[in-house]
């Protein structure tokens, strides 16, 4: 009798971890750009920090808090603005570009990934223990 196998709403366990790894190596390239670049770490650390400030998304409703967190840890801003800084030779919006996008490789290497329905249910897979 073949095993069946279940499909679950988030990647498995393997991908996710490649995607973690890659993440982390993103968060390190991007560090070291900043660096080469002559960045302030001050404002590299506020920028760092600052952009978990859409969590208080999730003070209104899951809805809203998911759809904050979304949009402040996807790729496609931070892109966005790192390609407009790069063509309009914007010093500082590069950094400030390259700082966001450590924050979201960050996050994701740590398996904190997009939200789905709740906090803890991310495209990478459950947060918490409790829900594997």
């Amino acid at each position: 009798m073949k095993d069946s196998l279940v499909k679950l709403p988030w990647a498995t366990s393997n991908s996710s971890l490649v995607l973690r790894i890659e993440c982390l190596l993103v968060l390190f390239i991007t560090m070291y750009a900043f660096y080469e670049l002559g960045g302030n770490w001050l404002v590299f650390a506020v920028v760092l920090i600052g952009v978990d400030l859409s969590l208080l998304g999730y003070a209104v409703n899951n809805h809203v808090g998911g759809l904050l967190y979304n949009m402040g840890h996807s790729y496609i801003l931070p892109r966005i603005i790192l390609l407009v800084s790069l063509f309009g030779d914007f010093h500082g919006l590069l950094l400030f570009a390259l700082a966001w996008n450590a924050h979201i490789s960050l996050d994701r290497a740590l398996g904190f990934g997009l939200k789905h329905e709740s906090f803890h249910l991310t495209h990478l897979g459950p947060i918490s223990k409790s829900h594997r």
